[in-house]
């Protein structure tokens, strides 16, 4: 619930049949931590229905809302806190991955480089 807000039906069920077959779907359950929105695509087959715009952007504002209010205990959360998916949000609707976006690439490479210079 911290990185992926209130919006995701998350339960204790979810979150251990996650662990168990995240190794096989790293671009969807494997990804559920890594502070970056679902995209439509993943929520989709991820929960087993086809969401309209409306519950997508339920879901993407409810993320929002979970960045912007994780405290900040490393360097890392500061970039999680401030980054605008907002910005991305069409890529997001669109695009079959996360992974595929330009603003996640940049993001996870600045996590990246974060970690080289000592922060966690």
């Amino acid at each position: 619930i911290k990185d992926q807000g209130m919006a995701l039906p998350f339960t204790r069920g979810f979150h251990l049949v996650s662990q168990l077959v995240g190794a096989m779907n790293p671009n969807d359950l494997d990804a559920m931590d890594e502070s970056v929105p679902f995209t439509k695509t993943t929520l989709d087959n991820l929960l087993g229905i086809e969401h309209n715009e409306e519950s997508y952007k339920h879901y993407f504002v409810h993320f929002q809302r979970a960045q912007q209010a994780r405290p900040v205990q490393v360097a890392s959360d500061r970039i999680k806190k401030n980054v605008d998916w907002g910005r991305s949000y069409q890529e997001f609707l669109s695009a079959p991955v996360a992974k595929q976006i330009p603003a996640v690439q940049a993001f996870q490479e600045q996590l990246k480089q974060q970690q080289v210079r000592g922060g966690r």
